[in-house]
């Protein structure tokens, strides 16, 4: 949901939040949309004008994604689909259950986000 580099930047159903094996795209917007106010939150407590994720974090939990992924049929070398990049990654796709997503969702953590 935080874009590195993009200080104040949020999105909403961005990669790798595509319900592909059974959910909701409802549910993960309103994780997501949780999620971004409980940012927003933090930010104004913190008398910031402005966050960004931190790189190591934001680089951490996309590794986490595509190691989940790894386990999937849909990042086997030998599929080839919509889900996959030109460089063979999956950028679609949820890897996680969607209580995992929404326990991962429910408060940012405050060391992995810079801000002024």
């Amino acid at each position: 949901m935080a874009i590195r580099d993009c200080p104040n930047f949020f999105t909403i159903y961005g990669p790798n939040s595509n319900v592909a094996h059974g959910g909701s795209a409802l549910f993960i917007a309103e994780c997501q949309t949780h999620y971004i106010i409980r940012c927003m939150q933090m930010m104004f407590e913190r008398g910031w004008s402005r966050i960004e994720v931190e790189r190591r974090a934001h680089d951490a939990y996309n590794a986490a994604v595509q190691e989940e992924l790894s386990h999937y049929l849909w990042s086997h070398p030998t599929v080839n689909s919509w889900y996959k990049n030109s460089d063979g990654k999956v950028t679609t796709n949820l890897p996680w259950r969607l209580v995992d997503y929404w326990l991962r969702s429910r408060e940012p953590e405050p060391e992995h986000f810079v801000g002024r």
